[in-house]
Parts: C-alpha cells; sequence; structure tokens
C-alpha cells in the first residue's frame, strides 16, 4: 500500500472510530501529542482533548454518524469534505437540548507522519448548525 493510500486508510479509521465513540481506539492513529487547531475553549491538549471532544460531541448528538463525501490526499497531508448527521439530545456548548435533527457540511486537513495524525484543522459550517439548533 502506498503512503498517500495509508493515510486516507488512517483517516477513515479516526472517521469511524468518531461514529462509533471509540475513544480507546484513538491511541493507534492519534500522535499523543496532536495539535487541534480548531479546540474549542477549554478542550485539552494532546490526545485527552480529543477523548474530550469527542464525548462532547456524543453527549450532545447520540448516535450521531458522518458521511464522507471525498478524500485526497498527497505526502503527509491528507483533506477530507464531510457531512455530519445527528439529533440534538444533550447540550452543544450553550444550547440546552432540543430534540432538532441537523446536518452540516464540513471539511478537515489532517498531516499525518508515521502512521500518526498530528495535527488536524477543521472548518464547519458552525452558524449553519446553530441555526437549525435554534430553529431559525
Amino acid at each position: 500500500m502506498s503512503q498517500v493510500a495509508a493515510n486516507k486508510a488512517i483517516v477513515q479509521r479516526y472517521f469511524a472510530a468518531w461514529d462509533a465513540n471509540d475513544t480507546l481506539a484513538l491511541a493507534e492513529f492519534i500522535a499523543p501529542d496532536v495539535t487541534d487547531h480548531m479546540a474549542y475553549e477549554g478542550q485539552g491538549e494532546g490526545l485527552a482533548g480529543y477523548r474530550a471532544f469527542f464525548a462532547h460531541w456524543h453527549s450532545a448528538f447520540p448516535g450521531f454518524h458522518s458521511t464522507i463525501d471525498e478524500i485526497i490526499a498527497e505526502g503527509d497531508s491528507v483533506a477530507v469534505r464531510w457531512r455530519f448527521h445527528g439529533i440534538q439530545r444533550g447540550w452543544y456548548h450553550d444550547i440546552a437540548p432540543t430534540g432538532r435533527a441537523v446536518s452540516f457540511s464540513a471539511m478537515s486537513v489532517m498531516h499525518i507522519r508515521d502512521g500518526y495524525i498530528t495535527d488536524e484543522w477543521v472548518i464547519q459550517d458552525e452558524h449553519g448548525l446553530r441555526r437549525q439548533l435554534l430553529g431559525e
């Protein structure tokens, strides 16, 4: 398997773990000192921060799923265009549970070194998500 194909496979495993809330699997492909360049205020650093990030989303949107629309890789970088689908059943930051179904688009860029994700940048339609949650 080429390095580019291996990097794509790591990102696919990441999204599978994200959907399954498999925080134990994260250590298999997330570097201990990973940098989340779009971390929430108060989110811890490294692998522990990712575990807290997963917990937050799964608490707010239990049973959610994501759909990967496209993966593009070159060298140690992988770009992913994806979509999130869920129902808010818990607090999402400052928004109380609404029971509303939401869906939004996002893009992630990840750097991978020696089989581990070392950096991630995410751009998501946060405004659109908040509008759906607030019924605007």
